[in-house]
């Protein structure tokens, strides 16, 4: 997947989207795509909400959606050869209704300290006014030179001892129309049919990047819809 190709397709999402977008931040140099001010790094050890809106703040997105979830699309190549990516999505936080009772009684219940601990580190989240969320986002990740793990794999937010092998990394277009497809956004039936959105799915549908695997004695993602 070379950068006219991931640039095609951030520039798709921007057309065939717009009703579903509220900005859009990307940016380009001479050998990445990203967004502007881009600052590498992700967030380990804090609240999801906490992380959420901080990368608001700071317009750490590539696109921006009505409903203030949003994408980050970051590329890297070197000597032409893709090198590094990233696709995540980041979810609105959605705040658990009843969480500090909930805890309290499985904490009473089952008597485990581990319990305990989050309900009274819980309590003091509420009472500074943080809300409790059961949302994190996922990301898809390539790294041309890692030989620790697998060269491209999903992860839900930062944990690290799992990730779900992948033998494609997916094309920004085909990432973003996977998952908001299932967002229920009103306008989601007329992008769908318009002319425009199938002419860039046509396109993009099978310009996903395949790599070279060794010979896996594990599952992996391997299958995609072309």
């Amino acid at each position: 997947m070379d950068d006219q190709v991931v640039g095609r397709s951030l520039n798709d999402i921007n057309v065939c989207f717009s009703k579903i977008l509220l900005d859009s931040n990307t940016d380009r140099t001479a050998s990445t795509i990203s967004w502007r001010n881009y600052k590498p790094g992700i967030d380990k050890g804090f609240a999801y909400a906490a992380v959420y809106q901080r990368l608001i703040d700071n317009r750490q997105y590539s696109f921006l959606l009505e409903d203030n979830s949003f994408f980050q699309f970051f590329f890297e190549w070197e000597n032409q050869e893709l090198r590094k990516a990233k696709l995540a999505f980041y979810p609105t936080p959605v705040k658990i209704s009843g969480a500090l009772n909930s805890l309290l009684e499985s904490a009473e219940l089952s008597g485990v300290d581990l319990l305990e601990e989050l309900y009274f580190g819980a309590e003091a989240w509420v009472n500074r006014g943080i809300d409790i969320v059961n949302t994190s986002y996922i990301r898809l990740d390539y790294d041309s030179k890692v030989d620790t793990h697998s060269k491209c794999h999903i992860q839900v937010a930062s944990i690290n001892e799992i990730r779900i092998t992948s033998q494609y990394l997916i094309n920004p277009f085909n990432f973003f129309t996977w998952i908001t497809e299932h967002l229920k956004f009103k306008q989601f039936d007329s992008i769908l049919a318009s002319h425009g959105y199938l002419q860039a799915l046509n396109y993009h549908r099978t310009r996903n990047h395949d790599f070279q695997m060794t010979e896996a004695t594990f599952p992996y993602l391997s299958s995609l819809n072309t």
